[in-house]
């Protein structure tokens, strides 16, 4: 009878550490889904808000994009590059919003406020410009560096993103550190590189060589775009894992041309 109590006793002292650890785990969870653990409010928080920066960028990107595909514009370079890091932003965000539902989480979308981005990048009257669909000429300057000012204004938003990376990275949540690291850390870093040696490029032009400047990078642009995008096809093609490995070894490398 006592080895009965004794057995009894330690099934209900199991059955009490099994709540508690339950409980406990639902406290450091910011939802009732069976799946969320060990996922916080605090990291909660910065994803959701990342997914609305990416969405902005996105946004931000098309616009610029279509103005580039004007014809008083005409910059055929730069437009396929703004719509395909418009998708690419896209891309980002639609990524994480399916890793805040692995998570157990649930994504909010805030409004975008495309003027009060404008307000926060460096060429704030260009961006007032474009997306008031104004002339050329209502630009308060006698050259007019559209692509120079684009580039510039992608750099501030990249590295808006990448700061957002950063501050999730130093959140005390190993796994999603681990994610973002490897899914988008070095690819910002890469992008941030080559924005600024396109924007290095075309500060070397003086004002009255600007337009030919503007033509080469636009030109350079174009073909980045073109070759990456044919990388991509014949990597996706491929379905052997070292000749994913090698594909992306010469992305890499093709990249290091336009980056530096």
């Amino acid at each position: 009878m006592a080895t009965n109590m004794v057995t009894i006793v330690k099934i209900f002292t199991c059955f009490i550490m099994a709540v508690s650890v339950q409980r406990t785990l639902a406290d450091t969870c910011i939802g009732t889904s069976n799946v969320c653990f060990n996922y916080h409010n605090s990291s909660h928080n910065m994803l959701v808000q990342l997914v609305n920066i990416e969405i902005a960028t996105s946004y931000f990107y098309q616009i610029y994009g279509h103005y580039f595909d004007r014809s008083d514009v005409a910059l055929p370079g730069m437009y396929q590059y703004f719509l395909r890091e418009s998708l690419h932003e896209r891309t980002h965000a639609d990524n994480i919003i399916r890793y805040i539902n692995k998570r157990g989480g649930r994504p909010t979308f805030t409004n975008i406020h495309i003027r009060e981005i404008c307000d926060a990048l460096e060429n704030s009257e260009f961006c007032e410009h474009i997306i008031s669909n104004k002339d050329l000429g209502s630009l308060n300057t006698t050259v007019h560096k559209t692509a120079l000012w684009a580039l510039q204004d992608a750099l501030t938003l990249e590295k808006l993103v990448t700061d957002m990376l950063t501050r999730i990275i130093n959140d005390d949540d190993h796994q999603l550190s681990h994610y973002i690291e490897h899914e988008y850390l070095d690819e910002q870093i890469n992008t941030i590189k080559r924005l600024g040696s396109f924007i290095g490029q075309l500060e070397k032009f003086s004002d009255s060589g600007y337009a030919v400047g503007q033509y080469v990078i636009d030109r350079v642009l174009g073909e980045y775009v073109q070759n990456t995008f044919l990388m991509n096809q014949k990597r996706a093609s491929n379905a052997d894992v070292a000749s994913h490995y090698q594909w992306d070894r010469q992305a890499e490398n093709y990249d290091s041309l336009y980056i530096g």
